[in-house]
């Protein structure tokens, strides 16, 4: 999948007889909504413990489904991957009220034949919901893991790249980022991660996320965790996401590169 390069424009004050100019004030445009920060939030927690997983079992293979559903407003937050029950909250500390928003995930269940608990992840996005950092930690099989993720949000209106699946609108979110899996503190394995959202527009929408194995050198060690997933259009106030995370080593999904939507 290429990496597409992304502009931003970038507001400059002007110096006038000497003198320097007041600043302007910076325009924004909020990236991810509310009920999308949860939303992401849950599935950042599930791609993550999957992560975990494939170190911790050593086998990039299979699939699962994948499942979230949010309110408008965040005030309901579930998912569940394979047979592991998450939910949302807010993590209610004073970031949440003047700074952005800060989102706590917490699970527990089986993904497969692995014993998952413990499971925890704190996302912070910034104000306007164009950059997140998230930090969190899973047990498996009595193993303890940590995982760590930096991303940039950009909205967007229109790309030819992945195609965009049929009747989509042009309101798009893209982003990029990093994801660091370590082991009792100590780093094992590195993803880059690309995700497109196309946001639901009187319709369905839909969700692509590739991440994609870094370090460990991936020629030794391959692997791509893809999620794919419908996103509903809101109905009574709550949006169901229905995804599938599939896993290989080959970088195609097993479907010659074309996203499974």
């Amino acid at each position: 999948m290429k990496l597409r390069t992304l502009t931003s424009a970038l507001l400059i004050a002007g110096v006038s007889a000497g003198v320097q100019a007041a600043p302007q004030q910076p325009v924004f445009t909020e990236a991810l909504d509310i009920e999308e920060r949860y939303a992401y939030s849950l599935i950042e927690a599930m791609l993550s413990l999957v992560a975990m997983n494939v170190e911790h079992t050593g086998k990039c293979s299979g699939s699962y489904n994948a499942n979230v559903r949010v309110s408008q407003n965040g005030s309901f937050a579930v998912a569940n991957i394979d047979d592991v029950d998450m939910t949302a909250t807010d993590a209610g500390d004073v970031f949440s009220a003047t700074k952005g928003t800060k989102i706590v995930v917490r699970g527990a269940g089986e993904l497969g034949d692995v014993d998952v608990s413990g499971l925890e992840v704190t996302s912070a996005y910034d104000f306007y919901g164009t950059m997140a950092y998230m930090d969190g930690d899973a047990v498996l099989d009595g193993d303890a893991f940590d995982e760590h993720v930096i991303k940039d949000f950009w909205e967007v209106d229109a790309i030819t790249d992945p195609v965009p699946p049929p009747g989509t609108s042009d309101h798009i979110v893209l982003d990029y980022g990093y994801e660091l899996i370590t082991k009792l503190g100590y780093p094992r394995a590195k993803y880059d991660q690309t995700s497109y959202l196309w946001r639901s527009n009187g319709g369905n929408g839909y969700i692509l996320i590739d991440k994609h194995l870094i370090a460990p050198d991936p020629r030794n060690n391959p692997c791509w965790i893809t999620y794919t997933a419908l996103v509903g259009d809101f109905a009574g106030g709550m949006q169901t996401i229905s995804g599938k995370v599939s896993l290989d080593t080959h970088g195609d999904n097993g479907n010659g590169g074309e996203p499974n939507l």
